[in-house]
C-alpha cells in the first residue's frame, strides 16, 4: 500500500537517510567574518545599515549570485537579498469602500466574484514574484512563527530560511492561546476591554503592518492565526472579567472551566460560546481588521467546542453539542462572507482524526467546513495518533514511520474532497496539512513532507510550539527548482 519508506529522502537530490545534507554552522561563521571585515572597512554606520536590512547571517552578494545562477533573479533594479529593493514601495491591498459586513444568516457569497490574488501584497512590496510562476497557483510552504518580532532570533531564522530555501510563508499569532490580541488593533472592543497583550511582554508585536510589509518585501506570504473560542481564565483575562456572558456556563450558572492542566495551573481555560452572536461578531471583526492590516490569509484555530478530554464526563457543562456542527458551520460561513470580499483567503485548522471520523460533537465536520474555506488544514501530527493507528495496513508504528500516516490521511482527505465536489455547487477547499516539527529530527520532518507531496499536496505548514526550524527541514531553492 505504501511506498518503500527507505526511499523517502532520495528523489535524486542527493539525500541520504541519517546523513545531513549541509552544515549551516560553517556558513554562519564565514558570513560573520565577512561582516566583521565589512564593518571595519566601511565603518560602524555601514555595518549598522547592513544589519538593519539584511539581518544576522545574510550575505547579499552570495544570495543574489545564487539566485542569478539558478534563474531566480529578484526584481529589477539594485537588490539586497531575496528580492528586497533598496527603495521598496508598498501599496496596501485595496479594501472595497462600498463593502458592508454581511449578516450572520446571509447566504454564502451569493454575488461574490473571486478575483483574489495571493501574491498581491508581496508584489506591492517590490518582490519579483516570477520566482513562483512554476508553482501556480501559489503553494504556501509555511512555519508557525508565533509572536514574531523584528530583530529577534525567530525573525532572523524565518527570513534566512525564506531567502535560501523553499520556505515562503509564516503563520503569525493575532489572537493567541491566552486570548491576547498581539498588536494594537483598530477594533472598538479590543480597545474598550484592553485586549492587547502587555506592550513590554513577549506576546506583543509592535507595528504589525510594518512587520508584514517587511516580510512581504522578502517574498513571504503572511497568515494570521486567530484562536476562536478557547479563552484564558486567569485573573488578567478581560473577557472572563467583563464579558463572562460570552462564556460557556455550567448547569449551576458558573463559568465552565475545562480540565486542561497547563504547567500545573488548575483549569486555566474557559470557552467562548459559539451560539452567542456577539462572540461571532467579535472574532469576525478582529479578522477583518487583520485583513486590512496586511495579512494575506486568516487561519482559524480552536473553532470548535470543548473536546471529550476537556469536559471530563460532561455532566457539569450546559452546552448544546448535538447542533454544534451546524453552528460552527454557520460561523465559518459568516466569516468567509465577511473576509473573502476583502481579498484575503480563509482557512481553518481541524483535528487530523476528522479525516477519518467527522468531529460532529465538537463542530468540526471535515466536508461541511470544506464548503466554505479556501484551505482545510488537518493537524496530522504523528504524536497525536496512537502508535498502532495503521496496524490494519501493516504499519507497526506511525511514530517511527510518519510517511505512512501522512500518506494515508492525505489520500483519504483527497478522496473526501473529490466526493464533495460532485455533491456541492460551490468551490471546495484544498487540503493544506499541518505537519509536526517539534521533537522531530529532519529525517522525520522530511518524511512527513514527502508523505504529503508524493500524494499531490504540495502546500503544507510545520508546527513547533518552540518556533525552531532547522535548515534541513526544507529543500534549498536550487533543489526545489530541480524537483519541478
Amino acid at each position: 500500500m505504501f511506498k518503500n519508506r527507505d526511499q523517502y529522502l532520495d528523489r535524486n537530490l542527493g539525500y541520504t537517510p541519517g546523513k545531513r545534507r549541509r552544515k549551516k554552522g560553517n556558513g554562519v561563521i564565514i558570513v560573520s567574518i565577512l561582516l566583521i571585515i565589512f564593518a571595519f572597512t566601511c565603518g560602524v554606520t555601514g555595518y549598522k545599515l547592513a544589519k538593519k536590512y539584511l539581518g544576522e547571517g545574510k550575505n547579499p552578494d552570495e544570495l543574489n549570485r545564487f539566485l542569478n545562477e539558478n534563474g531566480l533573479t529578484p526584481g529589477a533594479g539594485p537588490t539586497l537579498a531575496a528580492g528586497i529593493s533598496l527603495t521598496p514601495t508598498w501599496i496596501p491591498t485595496p479594501i472595497p469602500t462600498t463593502f458592508v459586513k454581511p449578516g450572520i444568516d446571509d447566504p454564502y457569497l451569493a454575488d461574490f466574484v473571486d478575483n483574489r490574488d495571493p501574491l498581491a501584497n508581496i508584489r506591492a512590496a517590490g518582490f519579483d514574484t516570477s520566482i513562483y510562476d512554476d508553482d501556480y497557483p501559489f503553494q504556501a510552504k509555511g512555519v508557525y512563527a508565533g509572536h514574531i518580532k523584528k530583530n529577534t532570533k525567530v525573525y532572523d531564522n524565518v527570513t534566512w530560511l525564506a531567502g535560501f530555501t523553499e520556505l515562503n510563508a509564516v503563520i503569525i499569532d493575532v489572537r493567541d492561546d491566552f486570548g491576547y490580541i498581539t498588536y494594537d488593533m483598530d477594533v472598538d472592543l479590543v480597545k474598550e476591554l484592553d485586549l492587547v497583550a502587555p506592550r513590554d511582554g513577549k506576546h506583543y508585536t509592535d507595528d504589525m503592518p510594518g512587520l508584514l510589509r517587511e516580510l512581504h518585501s522578502r517574498g513571504i506570504y503572511c497568515i494570521a492565526r486567530i484562536v476562536c473560542f478557547k479563552e484564558s481564565y486567569f485573573t488578567y483575562s478581560p473577557i472572563a472579567k467583563y464579558r463572562s456572558d460570552w462564556l460557556i456556563k455550567n448547569k449551576d450558572g458558573s463559568v465552565f472551566r475545562d480540565k486542561t492542566n497547563l504547567n500545573g495551573t488548575d483549569r486555566p481555560y474557559a470557552w467562548m460560546n459559539v451560539y452567542n452572536p456577539e462572540v461571532m461578531d467579535f472574532i469576525v471583526d478582529i479578522s477583518m481588521q487583520a485583513a486590512r492590516d496586511g495579512f494575506d490569509e486568516i487561519c482559524y484555530d480552536y473553532m470548535r467546542a470543548p473536546a471529550y478530554d476537556e469536559i471530563g464526563n460532561g455532566s457539569e457543562i450546559d452546552f448544546d453539542f448535538d447542533n454544534c456542527m451546524d453552528q460552527i458551520s454557520k460561523f465559518i460561513r459568516y466569516a468567509c462572507n465577511s473576509l473573502k470580499p476583502l481579498g484575503v483567503y480563509v482557512s481553518g485548522s481541524v483535528f487530523g482524526i476528522t479525516i477519518d471520523l467527522d468531529g460532529v460533537n465538537i463542530g468540526q465536520g471535515y466536508e461541511e467546513l470544506s464548503k466554505y474555506f479556501d484551505y482545510i488544514c488537518p493537524m496530522i501530527y504523528p504524536s497525536s495518533f496512537v502508535d498502532n493507528y495503521l496496524s490494519l495496513f501493516g504499519v507497526d508504528s506511525v511514530h517511527e514511520h510518519p510517511y505512512d500516516l501522512i500518506s494515508y490521511l492525505v489520500r483519504k482527505s483527497e478522496k473526501k474532497l473529490k466526493a464533495l465536489k460532485s455533491n456541492w455547487d460551490g468551490p471546495v477547499a484544498k487540503c493544506r496539512p499541518w505537519l509536526q516539527a517539534g521533537a522531530y529530527d529532519y529525517t522525520k520532518v522530511r518524511e512527513q513532507i514527502l508523505g504529503s507531496e508524493d500524494n499531490g499536496i504540495f502546500s503544507w505548514m510545520l508546527w513547533n510550539s518552540a518556533v525552531e526550524y532547522d535548515q534541513d527541514f526544507f529543500l534549498t531553492l536550487e533543489e526545489a527548482k530541480l524537483k519541478k
